[in-house]
C-alpha cells in the first residue's frame, strides 16, 4: 500500500470553463469510489510514498510553480505529476497523457487518459444501448487545432458527419454558451456512430478517445506520436490510422464495419477496467510506483535531459513568455522573435 500526497501547486484560478482547473478535484473524488482500496491518501509530505502533483491549466504549460514547491524541493525523489498539457516537457516523472512518442522515456514517463471531464459530463451516456448506427463514423470537434483534422472536412457526408465546432467550443469555454446542447449534440452523434475518429489535437492526445471508448463505440486512432497508456489490449477495440492516411478512412472502416459493435462492447470493457473513476486513483498510484522502480539515477540527474527540450524551437518562447510573465515583465511579450 502506498501513502499518497494529492496536491496542486497552481493557483485557484475562477475561470468560465469549469475543466479548467478542475482534475485534482475530478482524482480526489475518485478516492473514495476506488474499488481496489490498497493506496490510501495523506495529508504529510514526510508520510507520503507518493507525492502527485495534479495539474492542468493554471499550473503553466511547464509547470513552474509545480518546480519551485518546497515539496519537490525537499522530497524530490518522491514527487511525481500528472499532466495533462499538450506536448509537454516532462520536467517531472510521472503520467502525461499527451507525451510525444519521441520523447517518452519509460522510466521517467507514462501516458494515461484525461482526469477534466472524468465523471461529470452533463449528458448521461448509456454505452450498453443498442441503438442504430447510421453513421459509418463521425468526428465532432475542432477542425483547425492540427493538419490531420483539417483534413477530414473531405470526408463529410450523409453517412460520415465531420462536424467543426472550433468556434463553439471556444464559446463554450468562454461560458457565452451553454455547455448542456453542445454535449447533447456530441452525445447524439457518437451514439449514432460505428466508429468514433479520434485525431490529435495540439498535442498526440486527445480526449475524444476516451470518451468514445466510455460510451462503448470503437475509436479510430489518427495520431502518429501518440503514446498508449499501458494495460488496455488496445489492438482488439480500436483502430490506429496513420495520418497521411485519412483519406482511406472510408474504405479501411468499411472494411472493419463488421466487427464494430463488438469493437465498441470491447472498448467500453477496457474504459471500466482501466479509466473509469472507480479505478482512476488506483491506476494513476501504479503508474507512479512503476516509474519509482524503473528508476535508475536519482531525479536530481535525470531531470536533466528533459530540460533540455526549452531549447526547441517550439518549446523556447513559449517557456520564455511564461518567466516574463511570472516575473511581471509584461511589456516584452509583444516583441517576438
Amino acid at each position: 500500500m502506498a501513502k499518497v500526497l494529492l496536491l496542486s501547486a497552481a493557483p485557484n484560478v475562477r475561470v468560465a470553463d469549469p475543466t479548467y482547473n478542475s482534475p485534482l478535484k475530478r482524482l480526489q473524488a475518485c478516492v473514495p469510489r476506488d474499488r481496489f482500496g490498497v493506496h490510501g491518501v495523506v495529508d504529510d509530505p514526510l508520510a507520503a510514498d507518493v507525492i502527485l502533483f495534479v495539474e492542468y491549466r493554471p499550473a503553466g504549460r511547464y509547470l513552474h510553480d509545480v518546480r519551485s514547491h518546497r515539496y519537490v524541493l525537499r522530497h524530490r525523489e518522491k514527487c511525481f505529476t500528472f499532466c495533462s498539457e499538450d506536448a509537454p516537457i516532462p520536467f517531472l516523472p510521472g503520467v502525461y497523457p499527451s507525451i510525444e512518442a519521441r520523447w517518452h522515456d519509460p522510466r521517467r514517463t507514462a501516458s494515461g487518459h484525461y482526469l477534466r471531464r472524468l465523471g461529470v459530463d452533463p449528458v448521461p451516456f448509456d454505452p450498453l444501448a443498442e441503438e442504430a448506427r447510421p453513421y459509418l463514423f463521425s468526428f465532432v470537434g475542432r477542425l483547425a487545432t492540427a493538419p490531420v483534422r483539417g483534413r477530414l472536412r473531405a470526408l463529410d457526408g450523409p453517412a460520415s458527419p465531420i462536424l467543426a465546432t472550433d468556434a463553439e467550443e471556444a464559446a463554450v469555454e468562454a461560458g457565452t454558451l451553454p455547455r448542456g446542447p453542445y454535449w447533447e449534440r456530441f452525445a447524439d452523434v457518437v451514439r449514432r456512430s460505428a466508429f468514433v475518429l479520434c485525431p490529435r489535437g495540439y498535442g498526440p492526445g486527445s480526449m475524444r478517445l476516451f470518451e468514445a471508448m466510455a460510451m462503448g463505440r470503437a475509436p479510430v486512432i489518427l495520431s502518429d506520436a501518440w503514446v498508449a497508456p499501458e494495460g488496455p489490449e488496445w489492438e482488439r477495440f480500436a483502430l490506429r490510422v496513420p495520418e497521411r492516411r485519412a483519406a482511406d478512412l472510408p474504405a479501411i472502416l468499411a472494411a472493419a464495419s463488421p466487427h464494430a459493435v463488438e469493437m465498441g462492447r470491447l472498448a467500453r470493457a477496457a474504459w471500466e477496467a482501466w479509466f473509469s473513476p472507480e479505478v482512476s486513483f488506483h491506476r494513476l498510484v501504479e503508474a507512479c510506483l512503476a516509474l519509482r522502480s524503473r528508476r535508475v539515477l536519482p531525479e536530481r540527474l535525470a531531470r536533466l535531459p528533459a530540460a533540455l527540450q526549452v531549447l526547441r524551437p517550439t518549446h523556447t518562447w513559449p517557456y520564455l513568455r511564461e518567466v516574463l510573465i511570472r516575473h511581471g515583465v509584461s511589456d516584452l511579450l509583444h516583441r517576438r522573435p
